[in-house]
């Protein structure tokens, strides 16, 4: 009677998470919830029917927990990688990789991703500005060498003179 109760119980927990908005928030209570279905796969006196209720709920449980690790590892990339770039060596060739960045950390932020705590998606969003900051200095690099390019295109080779050196 206790057991049909505590399953039930797991059902309805584990019914109250979405695998589409589960989140890093929900992983201590998935994990003990885990633990609970285990302890209570340990009773003797389960029948047939009840083992595979539990064994099923298990199973359900330990997907929306790989699906809040697998979340969490994407997030841990993207920082990763845009904490690998370096101001002083952004290059043009980086572009690319700063769009797909960009796209993917406002993926993360995006309202209707509900995968995420807040705290994580201002994590994303302070990878976003991180990389616009990079942005801003590739530009302001690109106008320098426009500048010099301009400059040493406005020299005519033939009336150089050794004065104009400086």
């Amino acid at each position: 009677e206790e057991l049909s109760q505590d399953i039930t119980d797991f059902k309805e927990t584990v019914d109250s998470y979405e695998k589409d908005s589960v989140k890093s928030s929900d992983k201590d209570t998935l994990e003990t919830l885990i633990e609970k279905i285990e302890t209570a796969q340990d009773d003797k006196n389960l029948s047939e029917s009840q083992k595979e209720k539990l064994q099923e709920l298990l199973e359900e449980v330990k997907v929306l927990v790989d699906i809040i690790d697998e979340k969490k590892q994407k997030l841990d990339d993207l920082v990763s990688e845009v904490e690998s770039l370096d101001e002083e060596t952004v290059n043009e060739n980086d572009q690319e990789q700063f769009n797909q960045l960009k796209e993917e950390l406002s993926s993360i932020i995006d309202e209707s991703n509900q995968h995420y705590t807040d705290a994580e998606k201002e994590n994303a969003q302070k990878q976003l500005d991180q990389i616009a900051k990079l942005e801003d200095i590739l530009e302001e690099l690109s106008q320098d060498i426009t500048d010099f390019k301009e400059t040493v295109d406005s020299y005519d080779k033939d009336s150089f003179k050794s004065s104009d050196k400086d």
